[in-house]
């Protein structure tokens, strides 16, 4: 193929220490030598230019669900890209998940009954009066927590999200930090928990490939993807709350959030499904710091459209021959993966790929002979034939 360029791949050899240096299968054969480890080549994607680098996105990121361990893999895109800066209400989808951790809903779940109290309602008519985000509640109005999260999630209402908290934690110091400690446990270390659950405040700062995280990690929750793909919903009071992303159900964007402060600018975060040779891969497109909603919009909307071309695909199928070892007097056994392997990775990058031969001699059909690991996956490589004596030499079929 075209795209593909030849990696060296050393692997330990175990038993005996005689070996050579083989090539693709069109490659020539070196004379036998006795070597300490064995090598072979590989074939891994060639390196790309990325689209989403021409766009002039100067605050952004790019990022993807991995198929292989369905773990959040982010990437920058923009020259301004790891300041932490206030989130505004892009927090919520923090807040969301944190709740979600301690008070977890099913796909289609309604969750707990909660009433609202005067608090609750005062922090509402807050946001009206300083002109805020907000979703009407009165005093004594039982919502469930699926309510609350939608009226989060779909017009970004700041009151719910501190009621919400308070709800689950008791108050927003004790949110702060279940929060906190919930960024710790997901690797996410350059975010920092402000002094409310909504993002109004610029306490809460984090950077465009955190955010990435964030955001995928959202994606991976059954009822919160199934609540930010609805375009509205009616509330027990009446009101109806349409979604804020305006982009929802094009280009295979099915969630994700808006947010503003004066410290943020206008910033849209977009969740999208897309089919990437033949696999179906949750994306993300960050796009932060817009003067104007209509220009985070074209920004996101563009980054998204841009993922689906700088975002690849690397298979092994179970079964598939890898490589062959081979005695001097002309036996040999082919060796295949042992498992399917898909994974995904950005154009500018190739798959990592590493492997060791853990054993060398007196194989049988069927014994498991050596691993691959790529990127952070592995999978075993399984002799097809019998050999009794000493491996002299390798060659990889892939």
């Amino acid at each position: 193929m075209s795209d593909m360029k030849t990696r060296w791949v050393v692997l330990a050899g175990v038993g005996t220490a005689s070996a050579i240096v083989a090539g693709l299968v069109c490659a020539k054969l070196f004379r036998p030598a006795t070597v300490d480890k064995l090598s072979l080549t590989i074939k891994t994607p060639t390196s790309q230019a990325m689209a989403s680098d021409t766009l002039g996105i100067s605050r952004g990121s790019i990022g993807f669900l991995n198929p292989s361990d369905s773990m959040p893999k982010c990437r920058p895109v923009g020259g301004d890209t790891t300041d932490k800066r206030a989130t505004a209400s892009l927090a919520k989808l923090i807040t969301v998940q944190v709740v979600l951790n301690k008070h977890p809903l099913k796909a289609g779940e309604s969750g707990p009954t909660i009433t609202m109290t005067a608090d609750d309602e005062a922090r509402y008519w807050h946001e009206v009066q300083s002109g805020g985000s907000y979703g009407r509640v009165v005093t004594g109005e039982q919502l469930t927590e699926r309510q609350l999260i939608e009226g989060i999630m779909l017009v970004s209402a700041n009151n719910m999200a501190d009621s919400l908290a308070i709800w689950a934690f008791g108050s927003l110091e004790r949110y702060q930090a279940a929060a906190t400690a919930w960024l710790k446990v997901n690797h996410i270390n350059e975010t920092t928990i402000g002094v409310d659950a909504s993002g109004l405040d610029a306490t809460t700062t984090s950077t465009p490939t955190n955010l990435c995280q964030i955001a995928l990690l959202a994606a991976k929750q059954p009822a919160l993807a199934e609540i930010m793909s609805e375009p509205s919903v009616t509330m027990p009071t009446g009101d109806v709350f349409t979604s804020t992303n305006r982009l929802l159900g094009q280009d295979g964007i099915f969630g994700g959030k808006t947010g503003y402060n004066e410290a943020a600018g206008r910033s849209v975060i977009l969740l999208a499904r897309h089919n990437v040779d033949g696999v179906s891969l949750t994306t993300v497109a960050v796009s932060l710091a817009g003067d104007s909603y209509n220009a985070a919009f074209d920004g996101g909307q563009a980054l998204n459209r841009a993922a689906a071309k700088d975002i690849k695909i690397f298979k092994i199928r179970r079964g598939e021959v890898i490589g062959s070892i081979n005695t001097p007097w002309g036996a040999k056994t082919s060796l295949a993966a042992n498992r399917g392997l898909i994974t995904a990775y950005f154009a500018d990058t190739s798959p990592s790929v590493t492997g060791i031969l853990t054993r060398n001699h007196d194989i049988a059909a069927g014994m498991l002979v050596g691993q691959l690991t790529v990127d952070d996956s592995d999978l075993g490589l399984v002799a097809k034939g019998n050999l009794t004596q000493p491996v002299i030499t390798w060659r990889l079929t892939h």
